[in-house]
């Protein structure tokens, strides 16, 4: 049994009830397993992550951090998450010592991300709320599963 399983559970048994509720609005534990479930396909399918993997997240405590935490858990992949108040150095860093396969950025850290996108040239990089000029934005990406 994965990390995510409880969250499966409550969906099945409880799907109306709030399973986060952030900056006003309440996320059913339905609407997070199959944000959970979108995410894990979008890795494994899109991007390729498999078990073992690293998956990096550079930004604040938002519900696209938890989805991809557990979407991780699902795949069997490790969640590396990012302390958004160090330097560039120190995540290029951590994402070469962690030999990350995926960096997820929230909007407010796209310029970071820019500038050690260079750097890390074995990792993809993909948008959690933004797109364009070299990025997939996860919200827009999808698979058949």
């Amino acid at each position: 049994m994965e990390l995510s399983h409880w969250i499966n559970r409550h969906a099945d048994f409880t799907p109306d009830k709030s399973a986060i509720r952030f900056e006003g609005r309440d996320i059913s534990y339905a609407e997070f397993d199959a944000w959970i479930s979108r995410f894990a396909r979008v890795f494994k399918h899109h991007f390729g992550v498999g078990r073992g993997d690293r998956i990096g997240f550079l930004g604040l405590n938002t519900p696209e951090l938890l989805v991809s935490f557990f979407a991780a858990a699902r795949l069997g992949a490790m969640f590396v998450p990012l302390n958004w108040r160090l330097a560039p150095p120190e995540h290029v860093y951590i994402l070469q010592n962690a030999a990350a396969k995926l960096l997820i950025v929230d909007a407010d850290y796209r310029g970071h991300a820019e500038g050690i996108r260079g750097e890390l040239p074995d990792c993809e990089f993909a948008a959690v709320d933004f797109g364009g000029d070299g990025w997939e934005s996860l919200e827009g990406l999808d698979v058949e599963g």
